[in-house]
């Protein structure tokens, strides 16, 4: 056997491998109809029956997830404030102080788009006649919470 025969050998065996392959057009779907499903207190059953047809475990944290009450789940989202209140790992001082910085940054950002909305504006000489009727009523809204942003820094400073 010589290598001019074995490399046609070779060849004859990768064609016919190719032949033989698909590809994923040919997939019906996924297999996994509540992938997607929210995770809402009515679900939670639902989840875990499911998970333990498949033979799935849950986690620690997907476990933790599911024991907890809706009431603490709904008290997440809304309790900000109280979170920053209660935090014990920082003092008084620094809450406010970070706070600060962190809405500093913010405002940088808000400067630097606008920034740069000015100057394409200006560039092609657009006017506040061309703009859709939302952008000027969303123009009057951020200039009527920047007021009442720079009230709230007056108390702030006093």
């Amino acid at each position: 056997m010589n290598e001019k025969h074995l490399r046609e050998l070779v060849r004859e065996v990768i064609r016919k491998e190719l032949d033989e392959m698909t590809t994923t057009g040919a997939v019906a779907g996924y297999e996994t109809p509540n992938a997607f499903r929210g995770k809402s207190a009515k679900n939670k059953k639902k989840i875990k029956d499911i998970a333990e047809k498949l033979g799935w475990k849950l986690t620690k944290r997907g476990q933790e997830a599911l024991n907890r009450k809706v009431d603490e789940m709904i008290s997440e989202g809304t309790s900000k404030y109280y979170k920053f209140r209660n935090d014990q790992e920082k003092t008084a001082r620094q809450k406010i102080g970070l706070s600060v910085r962190e809405a500093k940054k913010a405002l940088g950002h808000v400067n630097a788009q606008l920034k740069i909305l000015s100057r394409y504006k200006n560039e092609f000489g657009y006017t506040a006649d061309s703009y859709w009727k939302r952008t000027l009523k969303d123009i009057y809204r951020i200039e009527e919470r920047l007021v009442k942003i720079s009230q709230k820094l007056r108390e702030l400073k006093t």
